[in-house]
Formats: C-alpha cells, structure tokens, sequence
C-alpha cells in the first residue's frame, strides 16, 4: 500500500500499468479501503499475452515465481552468503561474519520496505532515513519475485521511492545492487529450475554519480574544527591523523585488545582490506605522541572501566561520528562546511586526505604515503608491496613532528598531559599521587606552542575530582 498523510487527510497513490491512480479521503482506512479495491478491479483475471523477450521470461517462469515473495526469496540469500563466508578457503572471525552479515541484512531490508511485506515486529523495521523527504512512508506491496519483470513499472516506483527516503547516489546504487543480487542467485543453476527466473530486471539500470569525498581541508580549519570537538570525537580525529592507515570504523571499533602491552603497535583483523588481502591483519605503529594520548586517555577518570571501546560517549561505543563532527563544524567561527551535499564541505574521511597532502608536501617517497594511508595502486603495487607496519615507523614520526607545528596553538587539547612523578608537588601544593583513596587528580591538560621551532606547552594546573 503507498498512502501517505495529505494536508488534512491521507492520499492514495499508486501506478498500475504506468498509469497513475490517487484520491485524498479524511480518514486512513478509508484510503487503504479505496486502494484495494481499485487494485483488485483493475487485476485482470484473463491470462496475459506478453510479447516483450522480458516480459515473455515471466510469462515461462509461471507459477513457481509468482508465488515465490521477496521476503522468502530475502531470507534465503542471507543464508547463503553466511554459508559462503563460513566456508571461505580464508575464514573470517565468527565477529565480523556476523558484522558483515549484519550489514547486508540492512540493506536486504530497506529493499523489503517497498517490494516484501511489512514484518510482524516493529524492531525489525528499519530506520527511516535522516534525510528522508515524507515523515511517513509504509509501501510494504508485497510484491513477488515475478511482479518486477511482468510489470517494469515497479522498478521506477521503487527508484521514486528511494528518492522520497532521501537517499542519493551511492546509497541508491547500493540498494539496487541489493535488489540486483536476489535475481543473481534466483538465476543459478541450482535455483533457476525451481524459481524459474532467467532474466534479472534490475541488471543494466542506471548508475548515480558517486559524490565525491576528495575535499581536503586546510590548516586552519583543521586547528579550528579540532578547538571545537567534544571530547570523544577529539580523540578519534587525533587517532586518525596521528594513525591515517586506519579508518573511521576501525577507529571507533577499537579496543584496548588491539594495543600490545608495551602500545607499540595497534593489530586490527577486521579492517576494510580484509578480504582483498587474504585475512592479513592490519599492523599499525604507535608513535611517541600518539602513545601519549592514548595513555592519557585510557587515565582519564571519566571513561566507564566496563566499556573496553577506546573512543567512547557517554560511557558506550559509538557507531557513527557524524554527528560530532557537525556540531564541531557547525561551532567554529565562522562554520566550517560540513557533509557531501554542502560545496567544500568536509567529512571524517577527509582527515586521510589532509594527511596525504600534508606527507606529500614533505616530499614523502611514493611507496610510504601508500603504506601510512593503506593505499594500493593496483594488483602489481600490492603483491610486490612488502612493507611492514614498523617500516613505516620513521615517515610516521616525521610527519608526527608535522602535525605537531600543525596543531600548534591555543588549542586545550583534553588527551597531550604533562606526566608528574609520583610524590612530586604541583604550583597548588598538592601531593600529586594516582593512586591515591579519597581523591583522584585529572592529568593536567596542555597548550602546544611554537618558539623557535620547538614544540612547548603550557600547563593548565591538574583539577580534583572526588
């Protein structure tokens, strides 16, 4: 059913054989009633005669495809594609199995919204998009695997449909692969008997445009975006510059597992080259300053000791940083463009960027800024490439040095403390010791300053906290 709220009342509209249908009643049920029976009468109880070589495949798949719906279809591609992942010859994790087939489980159901029927749990519906055009959009028609290639016109609703959700390129092409891949295996030797498609409506259809992410902010903005950030996303972005080879979902899916015992080296087996690579782990350097902010942070009397995230909000792991990083934009003055719909603006994603800008202004070789960014070129590049994470331990701690004179300023930087001795007395004459019962100190926070070249900081003085 496709009726939505219409100024006082609920409108229904739909398309049938590429003519359209819609009435505006007062009432919801009215306008569902008024949609079911219209359907039902324009249904043709005749046999069709289909002369299109499309339509003519439908015609042969009969009744096995007609009765075959998409959320039965659905369930069994999620199936196989766990199978397929557990028998890989190079075997994930059981964690990222059911990561990625999480993920695909998404997508299967924001396909499900406009073709299968609308689940019996309301959990298991999926979130409405947050650019989404109308607030209340419940298709949910229930379609079949045949319905598609018999009537192409589902395939354009469903484009307008994606369209009012407020998706856009990428996210479209996405999500019509998804349609695409249920056919893919509806077609294979194994099934085609049984499903009895041979043709998939969704293969040959237009592509958006890709938006781009090559923005690269500049320094400024950087220093400016970076003075304004809460807390949590402070630390992913000095993860992010002070460790470019990793990206924003291994960042925020960090541990403390995944640091060695003297924090040398980050080890993450679950990153986005994982399959291309053959299941090789990706092996990161920790250097000086980096070490530094992650020991502070891990000191920081705030964090829940029961929450092994590294990068953590209100105690918990997070999964997305876009929020975070709006309001750090949107804070700065003047904003800083934000997102992929605003001209210049930046993203998370465009830290890797200003971090291969600013490597290849220090004339750093072709083959580090590859490794330091995780970066191939093209297969040859990559199977001859054998650098290690510890080979490119010295590019990394020159281009620390960098982001340092960088990052230099008036900036509170919550993560760069100053270490004290234990016992050592501070300017308010407190005994400065971190274990102590009744009272803990907050490592003091610090300013980096440039005189001369040399990267000094000023302290803040250390805050009680009972």
């Amino acid at each position: 059913m496709s009726v939505s709220p219409f100024r006082n009342g609920y409108r229904a509209r739909f398309k049938y054989d590429a003519k359209p249908y819609q009435k505006v009643f007062p009432t919801e049920a009215e306008a569902l009633a008024w949609e079911a029976s219209t359907r039902a009468g324009l249904a043709t109880p005749a046999p069709v005669v289909l002369t299109t070589p499309v339509a003519a495949a439908a015609q042969r798949a009969g009744a096995a495809a007609m009765a075959l719906s998409f959320n039965i279809w659905a369930g069994l591609v999620l199936q196989k594609e766990r199978e397929k992942l557990e028998t890989a010859k190079h075997s994930r994790p059981k964690e990222e199995i059911d990561r990625l087939i999480a993920g695909r489980e998404k997508k299967l159901r924001i396909v499900l919204r406009f073709f299968g029927h609308k689940p019996e749990k309301p959990e298991d519906e999926p979130r409405m998009n947050r650019n989404t055009k109308i607030k209340d959009i419940r298709p949910y028609h229930g379609l079949t695997l045949a319905d598609p290639i018999v009537h192409p016109q589902w395939i354009d609703d469903f484009e307008d449909h994606l369209s009012e959700c407020g998706y856009e390129g990428q996210s479209k092409n996405n999500y019509r692969s998804t349609a695409s891949g249920l056919y893919t295996l509806a077609m294979t030797r194994k099934y085609r008997a049984k499903t009895g498609i041979q043709v998939n409506p969704f293969k040959g259809l237009e592509r958006d445009d890709q938006s781009s992410r090559d923005v690269v902010p500049n320094e400024d903005e950087m220093r400016r975006v970076l003075k304004h950030a809460s807390p949590h996303l402070q630390l992913a972005m000095l993860i992010a510059l002070y460790a470019p080879e990793l990206r924003v979902g291994s960042i925020l899916a960090l541990t403390w597992a995944n640091l060695d015992k003297a924090m040398t080296t980050i080890t993450v087996a679950d990153h986005k080259n994982t399959g291309r690579r053959k299941g090789k782990k990706q092996i990161v350097p920790i250097i000086d300053r980096l070490r530094r902010i992650l020991i502070a942070a891990k000191a920081d009397p705030n964090r829940n000791r029961f929450c092994d995230r590294i990068v953590q909000f209100q105690g918990r792991g997070i999964k997305s940083i876009h929020r975070a990083m709006q309001g750090a934009c949107d804070r700065c003055e003047p904003p800083v463009p934000y997102g992929l719909n605003e001209e210049e603006g930046i993203t998370f994603h465009s830290l890797r960027h200003f971090i291969g800008t600013q490597a290849a202004k220090m004339r750093m070789a072709k083959d580090d800024r590859k490794a330091i960014l995780d970066h191939d070129s093209d297969q040859m590049a990559d199977h001859y490439n054998h650098m290690t994470g510890e080979d490119t331990r010295e590019p990394m701690e020159a281009l620390g040095a960098e982001l340092d004179r960088i990052l230099a300023g008036e900036i509170e930087l919550r993560y760069l403390p100053e270490r004290k001795k234990q016992g050592q007395r501070s300017k308010t004459g407190t005994n400065v010791r971190p274990f102590a019962s009744s009272q803990r100190t907050v490592p003091p926070c610090t300013t980096l300053k440039v005189v001369h070249g040399v990267v000094q900081s000023a302290k803040f003085g250390p805050k009680k906290t009972t």
